[in-house]
């Protein structure tokens, strides 16, 4: 009765950790990056014409607590002037990745307003962003009045709502990777394409780089060497992203002595029930 208890306790925990081992691997689909849609969608920009322009009317919600960002240097700015250091900074983050040739720049102009109809990537503040959200990116791939992979027009809306400097500009950064063709990461909270992002850092993680590398690969660099190798689906990361790999060696190492006392009673249990039936004839 006892050994018979016991063999189904070990089977449950060997259940368990076999369970447990599977959800540390990657799934055979998983990619480092997620897509704005099945369909890989791109900006109008190529490494002979790298540069994509967007028109920023200078609307501006109140930006609170400017001494967070840039060390506190420029918090005397009025909102104007303060949101063109962000909106500079944040595209910033998506030009200074190796491996990209994407680059986003912007111009100042008081007559542009959002529209995903006139092939003008604007950014404003809008009524149209709702009281919980912060801003939204909304897009066209009609050229012609046919579907394409171009992202012909992508508009940012910002809400008019009163927002901290650094919660502004993870806003901004955030609907910016959209606008380049680039979807919410669930797996992923350090991304900044994360649907839920952990902490208020503005920078990218190594999913928003691959990303953006992908989508847009420098062929200046696309020859080069990898700095690191890699297993397929998982990105490397020195923060702590990603750690499935150690996570199968650490469920590895744990599962061993359940495993050898699953062996030993099963061994005995066959050995023992050998000898009761030689025992019986």
């Amino acid at each position: 009765m006892f050994k018979n208890h016991g063999r189904r306790v070990l089977f449950l925990l060997a259940s368990v950790w076999t369970g447990a081992l599977f959800t540390t691997l990657p799934a055979r689909d998983a990619k480092a990056f997620v897509l704005v849609s099945k369909t890989p969608r791109r900006l109008d920009a190529s490494p002979s014409s790298p540069t994509i322009m967007f028109k920023w009317n200078e609307t501006t919600p109140s930006i609170k607590d400017k001494d967070k960002l840039f060390d506190g240097a420029n918090k005397d700015l009025d909102d104007v002037e303060y949101m063109a250091l962000m909106l500079q900074l944040a595209m910033d983050q998506w030009n200074d990745v190796h491996g990209s040739y994407l680059r986003l720049a912007f111009e100042r102009d008081p007559t542009v307003f959002t529209d995903t109809e006139d092939r003008i990537h604007a950014i404003s503040v809008s009524s149209k962003v709702g009281p919980t959200s912060a801003a939204f990116a909304q897009f066209n791939y009609q050229v012609g009045g046919n579907e394409t992979n171009t992202i012909a027009d992508c508009d940012i809306y910002l809400s008019d709502s009163s927002v901290s400097a650094r919660n502004m500009m993870t806003t901004l950064v955030h609907e910016l990777g959209h606008c380049i063709g680039l979807g919410h990461n669930h797996t992923n909270y350090q991304s900044i394409m994360g649907y839920s992002r952990s902490g208020n850092s503005y920078k990218l993680g190594t999913d928003d780089k691959a990303g953006v590398s992908w989508l847009y690969p420098d062929p200046a660099v696309s020859d080069e060497a990898p700095a690191e190798l890699v297993a397929c689906g998982v990105v490397a990361s020195s923060n702590g992203e990603n750690q499935r790999g150690m996570n199968i060696v650490i469920w590895s190492l744990l599962g061993l002595p359940l495993l050898v006392a699953l062996a030993t009673v099963m061994t005995k249990g066959v050995f023992s029930s050998r000898a009761s039936a030689r025992g019986r004839t």
